[in-house]
């Protein structure tokens, strides 16, 4: 790999074939290595890229399988997926592509797949992961009926679901997964981090590894409970407790707890709620629903947290938070030292850019018109994971709602002439420089069920756009934008596409407090709105802005266009309580064809993609799509004549 980055930096390819061929001679051992390489690091993908531009035939399957791995350190498992099964296909007896094949089919659930790709590599009996797999792939005594429902709940008859592949009753099954996790575990690419974590547990002598609080208090399941009940009484969290039985009453002031969350014994939490929520593990999961030791009023100032890192200091209100490491940073080969204190600072994003600039600071957000006007002084740019500019998607999407008691958006021509008549394409280009993206759906890929292209009448068709509207003689409208964020230049952008179907665009920019007011009291026909996933889960793009039990006055919600479809509430209530998730998904995606293509109660217009800049000196900054970083795994390399 690093003989083909030369190569490519000198501007000579010529001898990549070669390399490729001699890469596959020397067999599975250079490639693996490589591929960790690329797994642990995939934006290095690149380099695979330019060798398979330039090398045929069996060789080809060279760079597909460094690809493959870079899917695989991307999470991205439905590409590996595809760019093992073309390196199988340019070199059916590349050893290593058959492997991963059957690991990664065998990952997936597919044990028969998994069983015809051991085959195909001629791997030993006694090799683990066969092993592991024949002994689950055994006829058992004892077996389902043919006829009989599935013992995995899916509701089809047992031949039509597991029974086609896979024999063994559910309860024999129930072991595969675990010897799966165990022997995924002990390959060469996760036994590394298995033993640092076995190091860290061996030395950890009852600290936070073993669920205790900075101060020393074992965490306990009545923690859950008291931080819980204080933050749907007085926290901005509370609405990822809405479903838990006593919500209303603790917001309400009737009650001091939650009657659902219940500590059986020190490590047991009962939670009881108030409807079927299949996706409530995913809920609080929510960094925000993390415990304190006690809720009191210095804790909010300075919380006692349990993680690796701890605040040093009181929060200066408005100025910064300090945090320091609690626990010793585990012991890693490579470059750069771990980091030990990390200073969050409240600016605009102006001033963190030109702190940036100067040097005073590691980590920025870029302004809007930065990345056009000069390019930030950084080595690459990158989704996710720094150093380099960050500009991967986020979770949020940007919108037009309206007020569908009020002529003319009570007539759904209307508003889906207005969503045809906005060219997104150019709004990206010119408004956000080309980093985000045309709003075509309400949840963004890397969530399961999301759609990039779920919003037909998204498309910009201006000539129809413009005859329905002047069919609907509408040629004035007013919209409400809250000050400030750059709402003024999309707002601008809006009005012009408007102006070229014949509609005169009023904007009428108010803060934000008073824009909140406009709306909930229905004063605005047409407004802009954001809205940012909390969850990985398609239900969070849809129950809080579409249910009519989400509608500001009503719950905690977020329904601000006051939308309600007796079918839309049928079918959310519906999917929270189906416990398949395919079918989950399916119920979900039928709720955003119908608010999206049948009613338009939105107008999807871009989804916002992340704009931050990290210094070359910071290593492994990682973030993930919803805005989470793992800050313990950061390295910090010394800046000449500075300390790291």
């Amino acid at each position: 790999m690093l003989m083909l980055a030369a190569h490519r930096v000198g501007g000579d390819v010529s001898d990549a074939d070669e390399l490729a061929a001699v890469a596959r001679w020397l067999g599975g051992e250079v490639l693996e290595f490589a591929a960790l390489e690329l797994a642990g690091d995939p934006d290095r993908e690149p380099v695979a890229v330019a060798m398979q531009e330039v090398v045929s035939g069996p060789a080809s399957a060279v760079p597909l399988f460094l690809r493959a791995a870079a899917a695989e350190g991307r999470g991205d498992a439905a590409g590996q997926l595809a760019l093992l099964e073309a390196a199988v296909d340019a070199d059916p007896g590349l050893t290593c592509a058959l492997e991963d094949l059957a690991e990664l089919c065998s990952v997936r659930g597919d044990a028969q797949a998994a069983r015809r790709w051991y085959e195909r590599a001629g791997v030993d009996s006694t090799y683990a992961d066969y092993a592991v797999l024949r002994r689950f792939l055994k006829p058992a005594d004892g077996d389902v009926g043919r006829n009989r429902p599935c013992p995995c709940g899916s509701g089809k008859k047992y031949k039509m679901c597991h029974g086609r592949d896979l024999r063994h009753p559910f309860p024999q099954r129930a072991g595969w997964p675990w010897a799966k996790l165990v022997t995924f575990a002990l390959r060469p690419r996760q036994r590394d981090v298995v033993m640092e974590y076995a190091e860290l547990l061996a030395d950890d002598e009852g600290g936070a590894l073993s669920a205790a609080f900075h101060d020393g208090t074992r965490v306990a399941a009545e923690h859950f409970v008291r931080t819980w009940s204080a933050a749907v009484r007085d926290g901005r969290a509370a609405h990822h407790l809405r479903d838990v039985a006593g919500y209303q009453a603790v917001r309400d002031g009737r009650a001091d707890r939650l009657r659902g969350a219940v500590a059986l014994d020190r490590t047991t939490l009962e939670v009881s709620l108030s409807r079927p929520v299949q996706d409530f593990p995913s809920m609080v999961a929510h960094p925000a629903l993390a415990p304190m030791p006690e809720v009191s009023k210095s804790q909010l100032e300075h919380p006692v947290g349990n993680g690796a890192f701890g605040m040093a200091e009181p929060w200066a209100r408005g100025r910064f938070v300090r945090l320091r490491r609690h626990r010793p940073a585990p012991t890693r080969r490579g470059i750069g030292a771990a980091v030990d204190e990390v200073v969050f600072r409240f600016q605009d994003e102006t001033s963190a850019y030109i702190a940036y600039e100067q040097e005073r600071v590691d980590v920025a957000p870029i302004p809007m018109g930065a990345l056009s006007q000069s390019p930030p002084p950084a080595t690459r740019v990158v989704p996710y994971r720094g150093p380099g500019v960050l500009l991967g998607p986020l979770p949020t999407t940007y919108f037009l709602w309206f007020n569908q008691a009020k002529s003319p958006f009570d007539r759904p021509a209307v508003r889906r002439a207005v969503s045809q008549a906005i060219d997104r394409s150019r709004l990206v280009r010119e408004v956000f420089e080309g980093n985000a993206s045309p709003g075509q759906g309400l949840a963004p890929g890397v969530v399961p069920g999301g759609r990039q292209r779920a919003c037909r009448s998204c498309r910009f068709r201006p000539v129809a756009a413009e005859r329905i509207l002047r069919a609907h003689d509408v040629s004035r409208v007013t919209l409400w934008i809250n000050a400030g964020g750059d709402h003024e230049r999309i707002a601008a952008r809006l009005r012009a596409d408007l102006a070229r179907v014949g509609v005169a665009v009023r904007v009428r920019s108010v803060p934000f407090e008073r824009f909140l007011d406009v709306v909930t009291d229905g004063e605005a026909q047409l407004f802009r709105f954001g809205w940012t996933m909390d969850y990985p889960v398609l239900e969070n793009a849809l129950r809080p802005l579409f249910h009519s039990a989400s509608t500001p006055g009503r719950g905690a919600g977020a329904n601000y266009g006051g939308y309600a479809s007796r079918r839309v509430d049928a079918l959310l209530d519906r999917a929270a309580a189906t416990p398949n998730h395919r079918r989950r998904v399916a119920l979900l995606q039928r709720v955003e064809d119908i608010v999206l293509d049948r009613d338009q109660a939105i107008i999807p217009i871009v989804r916002l993609h992340r704009r931050t800049v990290v210094a070359d000196r910071v290593l492994n900054l990682t973030y993930g799509p919803f805005g989470t970083a793992d800050i313990e795994a950061v390295r910090v390399v010394r800046r000449v004549g500075n300390e790291p």
